[in-house]
């Protein structure tokens, strides 16, 4: 039996006796792509994000705003994640997020990192993708810095490669919009991928998906996103500048 068959097993009584009744109409999603401006290369030492004195910019970002039961709920439709979480909205062409919501492993991989609720997100074989969109407090501006962080965990119970989180701003909730940041967790441990770039455009969302190979399972929590500082600038390299005019 494959990991959609049993987990659409474990969930259909669920999800039909509780999420069935209510649709949202929650839209958020992105736009275009690009490379990120910066990014921590696989393997190096990763450090912990740490808690900035500006707030989240993220209406939901722990995903613990649950509009449904505690419980765990698995390969949700987009229009059923809507109804279970505010400030978010899926539109991957998967569609199969999990949402375990009631504080424990719900049988698969760890606990929550934050909270009581965590989500799964997964990449097909055929190459579809789960992805969600984050409502933001205030829109991201074109240029300015931004910090960004959140927990991940590759699990490889139903799929044998470790996907990457793909973080990317949009205009609209209904595609994935411009990569900022790209970097895959490690296996069986809460990883914290965290980065901070300039922001190539202007979006009013946030945006989530499983980047890298097919047929790979991420769990993630707590993420986080904050103005960071000052805009970098480039430093003048005065020996050059110099030879050049010898």
């Amino acid at each position: 039996m494959n990991r959609s068959s049993l987990l659409r097993m474990l969930g259909a009584i669920v999800v039909c006796t509780v999420m069935c009744a209510t649709v949202s109409t929650v839209v958020a999603q992105p736009n275009p792509a690009s490379p990120p401006v910066t990014s921590t290369p696989l393997g190096a030492p990763r450090v912990a994000p740490t808690a900035r004195l500006a707030a989240n910019m993220l209406v939901n970002g722990d995903f613990e705003a649950l509009t449904v039961a505690p419980g765990c709920y698995y390969n949700l439709s987009n229009a059923q994640v809507d109804a279970s979480l505010s400030g978010i909205a899926a539109y991957g062409p998967a569609q199969e997020i999990d949402v375990m919501g009631d504080g424990s492993a719900c049988i698969f991989g760890l606990p929550p990192q934050s909270g009581n609720v965590k989500l799964a997100i997964h990449k097909q074989s055929t190459g579809a993708s789960d992805e969600f969109a984050f409502v933001l407090t205030s829109p991201v501006v074109a240029g300015q810095v931004y910090d960004v962080s959140c927990y991940a965990v590759a699990d490889v119970t139903f799929d044998p490669n470790i996907g990457a989180v793909d973080i990317g701003v949009s205009n609209t909730p209904t595609s994935f919009g411009t990569l900022v940041f790209s970097n895959s967790p490690n296996i069986g441990t809460w990883t914290p991928l965290l980065h901070t770039f300039v922001a190539p455009v202007s979006g009013n969302f946030l945006t989530v998906r499983v980047g890298g190979p097919v047929q790979s399972w991420v769990h993630v929590d707590h993420f986080v996103l904050t103005p960071g500082g000052p805009v970098p600038t480039l430093r003048k390299n005065w020996a050059a500048v110099k030879a050049s005019y010898r």
